[in-house]
């Protein structure tokens, strides 16, 4: 007994003395950078960032026990830190969370950057303009369904009184999700209910992906390896996720076999081939349909529903982007990809509301070297790197006015797309300043407006995104005139699941627009 105390008392001595050397030393070379001792992402307490950065600085430290975090709060940074993938890479903690929900072989979670290009190259191949106007149809037939239940549900309430609000986060949520899984399975998920003609095995699924997003970061032990996995309900979303992986494996076994009525982004995955010829294996297959169930409608319907709120709050914008509609396309044209290009107002607003309601708000890489940033900033290894999206896309820094929702910020758009095409090893060259005159024009800089991140790790669905996006509101401006109820609490945007939602619900008057 005496020798296993001791034993113990000596692990936790040395234990203790390696943290303060490892915490010491670390410090020391993080000297000269501003910053808080009030904790780091990804960890308690969580900080109030607009306020450190108000007292510290747009790049300034935070330190959780013996973490250190680097809040990068400059254009010029952000862009370095996410065009350099060898570096600054996934591989920590809150992306190991997010593998439990993905899968470790999803182009979110896969941490190994060689791997993740490989990946990419092939499910790349499912996002080409050409294959993206093959699901356009997919995105009119079930706006028809989205815009059929509003009709119905516009009448006067079941009490006699007058018209009740619209649930729109919801009936959103469900809309895009049918949308992915007819765009990228095949499969009639009819989430939105409109369907009476539904498998069983549909309906499992969907219970499946909601059982294994089930709450997952809104709880301390979902950041510990093992203790999220023995708590309730992390047991309850392992297994879920594992029946869902069972489930997706029979579906590709059926395409494979020759059960693809109708080609989709699962069709195009299975037959693509990489340079030699090779193929993604079952494992990655399944991951990526995961990815695309998850990633593929949260976010879409959460920028609708921040789209259709903002433009309740502002009726000119709305009736400015309903006339416009109504003008190149008339009251009752069939929106298609080429039309809905010619929509530029209706683009610039779109744009504006990811701007002021990203659907992430922040990004972390970890730093994997003693490096120095863009020549001025070393950043020791092991540093987290937090990208704050939300503070970037509000900042007045960069943007003029930016507290206004103002479409027309976008007319003077000169975003520097220099990134994409510049090597990773050079420090990127630019003016992170703006050009603020009294007509609100001003140069847009790439890394303040992060809708879709930067670099090689970008969305890789954003064109899906946003195609999506443009189809909905044509087709639901065409028929309605949104307004905010005047009892309506004030929303916000609430992380849960794996993005950034509007909370409380959305709830919308939705009456039928007249010419």
């Amino acid at each position: 007994m005496v020798s296993i105390l001791f034993i113990l008392v000596s692990f936790l001595v040395l234990a203790v003395s390696y943290v303060w050397i490892w915490r010491s030393n670390n410090e020391a070379r993080f000297t000269h950078v501003k910053g808080s001792s009030m904790g780091a992402p990804m960890g308690p307490p969580e900080p109030d960032y607009n306020k450190l950065a108000d007292q510290y600085g747009e790049v300034f430290k935070t330190r959780f026990l013996v973490w250190n975090s680097i809040t990068c709060g400059e254009p010029e940074m952000v862009r370095y830190v996410l065009t350099n993938e060898h570096i600054f890479t996934k591989d920590f903690m809150g992306y190991k969370l997010f593998a439990d929900m993905f899968g470790p072989e999803g182009l979110v979670t896969i941490r190994d950057v060689d791997h993740h290009k490989y990946v990419r190259n092939i499910v790349a191949q499912a996002f080409t303009y050409s294959n993206l106007k093959l699901y356009f149809p997919i995105f009119v037939e079930m706006g028809k369904r989205l815009v059929i239940n509003w009709s119905a549900h516009s009448t006067t309430s079941a009490k006699g009184g007058d018209k009740e609000p619209v649930d729109v986060i919801h009936d959103l949520e469900m809309c895009t999700l049918d949308i992915i899984g007819r765009a990228a399975f095949g499969v009639d998920l009819n989430a939105s209910g409109t369907n009476k003609v539904t498998s069983k095995g549909a309906t499992h699924l969907r219970n499946l992906l909601s059982d294994s997003c089930m709450g997952l970061g809104e709880s301390a032990t979902d950041y510990l390896p093992y203790a999220r996995k023995v708590t309730a309900r992390g047991k309850k979303r392992a297994q879920a996720k594992k029946d869902l992986d069972e489930e997706l494996v029979r579906l590709i076994n059926r395409k494979k076999e020759g059960d693809n009525e109708k080609l989709d982004l699962l069709d195009i995955l299975i037959s693509a081939k990489d340079e030699s010829g090779g193929e993604l294996p079952m494992g990655t297959l399944s991951d990526q349909c995961v990815t695309f169930l998850v990633a593929g409608h949260e976010t879409s319907s959460s920028a609708l529903a921040w789209l259709l709120y903002t433009l309740a709050q502002h009726q000119d914008i709305q009736d400015k982007v309903a006339e416009e509609v109504t003008s190149k396309l008339g009251e009752n044209a069939v929106p298609t990809p080429e039309n809905v290009d010619t929509l530029r107002y209706l683009g610039k607003v779109v744009k504006e509301v990811q701007r002021v309601y990203p659907a992430v708000e922040s990004l972390d890489r970890m730093c994997e070297e003693d490096h120095m940033v863009c020549g001025t900033l070393l950043i020791p290894k092991g540093t987290l790197c937090h990208i704050p999206i939300k503070r970037l896309h509000m900042s007045p820094k960069y943007w003029y006015k930016p507290e206004e929702f103002n479409p027309d910020r976008w007319d003077a758009e000169m975003i520097n797309t220099s990134s994409s095409s510049s090597s990773s090893s050079s420090s990127p060259s630019f003016d992170d300043g703006i050009n603020d005159n009294k007509d609100g024009q001003h140069t847009i800089n790439a890394g303040a407006y992060l809708p879709f991140s930067l670099g090689v790790r970008n969305c890789i669905g954003s064109k899906f995104a946003l195609l999506e996006i443009k189809a909905l509101a044509v087709m639901l401006l065409q028929k309605f005139v949104f307004t905010l109820p005047p009892d309506h609490p004030a929303v916000k945007s609430v992380f849960e699941g794996a993005t950034f939602k509007p909370r409380p619900y959305i709830k919308l008057n939705v009456t039928p627009r007249i010419a």
